[in-house]
């Protein structure tokens, strides 16, 4: 088990792709920001139990919260923090898949 691995990496990567793909192919047909900040947390489980140590639950659970901002809220394709909800919005998912990564690795 090393702390950085290529597999690891691999599993981040194309996992954090495919709930993207997902979110976005969900937009046309009227889903809303939730679909998607739910679709990530899940992306954000599956990472955090099948990656070695806490790092890339981590780092998925920050991709996700900034992915969401980013290209499923108001204004589409900008981060912004600026409007109401919107720290809250970014803060939120992130402690609670934070929390959800810790507790996967915890039960292990």
């Amino acid at each position: 088990m090393c702390p950085l691995c290529w597999q690891d990496s691999v599993i981040l990567v194309v996992t954090m792709a495919v709930v993207l793909d997902l979110g976005l192919l969900l937009q046309p047909v009227g889903a809303d920001d939730c679909h998607a900040a739910l679709l990530f947390v899940t992306g954000v489980l599956v990472v955090a139990r099948s990656t070695n140590g806490y790092f890339y639950g981590m780092t998925a659970s920050l991709i996700a919260a900034v992915v969401v901002n980013y290209a499923f809220m108001e204004p589409y394709y900008r981060f912004e923090l600026r409007g109401a909800g919107y720290p809250f919005t970014f803060v939120t998912p992130v402690s609670y898949t934070h929390l959800r990564a810790h507790e996967t690795k915890a039960n292990l």
